[in-house]
């Protein structure tokens, strides 16, 4: 059990730092377009989100809050199109209406995450074990795709 680590939480909070002192100087610098500053803040945004959801779920062992981390992996199943995003936006490209299709899987984990709140406890202990078991990705126990 290598997230249960007493390094891990540091490690964790730190890249968070990190990547929020990268990010704002980016976000706050008027040189750049404004599509290309909050693609790039919201690049390291997803994985801040998914930093916290892993201290807060997984360190903790809390099971309960399941269903918070389905909800807010919304952001880190945007990471691809974030970049994609970005990249189109610093090229002065324009980024085509396809690229709201890559929502979908986000929609997909923020419903099973709906669908967790109103499950049983049970339930719940038994979809945080089946990720516990399978490398700590969200994504992966979603069982009805």
């Amino acid at each position: 059990m290598l997230y249960k680590q007493p390094f891990v939480p540091y490690l964790n909070i730190s890249l968070c730092l990190v990547l929020l002192f990268l990010a704002l100087p980016t976000l706050l610098n008027r040189k750049e377009d404004i599509k290309v500053r909050v693609s790039f803040f919201l690049i390291y945004f997803a994985v801040i989100v998914t930093c916290l959801l892993n201290l807060l779920i997984f360190f903790k062992d809390n099971y309960k809050l399941t269903y918070f981390g389905y909800i807010f992996s919304f952001f880190s199943v945007l990471f691809g199109p974030l970049i994609y995003y970005y990249i189109k936006n610093l090229l002065g490209s324009r980024v085509s209406k396809g690229i709201l299709l890559t929502l979908i899987p986000g929609f997909i984990s923020v419903g099973y995450g709906v669908y967790l709140i109103f499950t049983s406890d049970k339930e719940q202990q038994r979809i945080f074990n089946a990720m516990l078991n399978k490398d700590h990705f969200f994504l992966r126990s979603i069982e009805f795709i």
